[in-house]
């Protein structure tokens, strides 16, 4: 992934987040859950997460794994 691919996904996922605060809406995560699934192994295992959240409809559970995403993205993990 390259800085440009970073910093849109990193944009991207805020986005996501802040709409999950304020609307609780989930219907972005989907194309997120995509694209994480698309990097490194460390990324499918929240992509997996993600989905079984969505299902869940756990707001909770989709909120800390766009944190830990948005966490690792900004360390440098490949």
């Amino acid at each position: 992934m390259n800085n440009e691919e970073r910093d849109g996904l990193l944009r991207d996922l805020s986005d996501a987040l802040a709409a999950l605060q304020t609307s609780q809406s989930i219907a972005t995560l989907d194309g997120l859950a995509d694209h994480l699934e698309r990097l490194a192994p460390s990324y499918r295992f929240h992509a997996v997460l993600i989905r079984g959240a969505m299902a869940r409809k756990d707001h909770g559970a989709l909120t800390v794994q766009l944190i830990q995403v948005l966490a690792k993205l900004e360390r440098g993990v490949r």
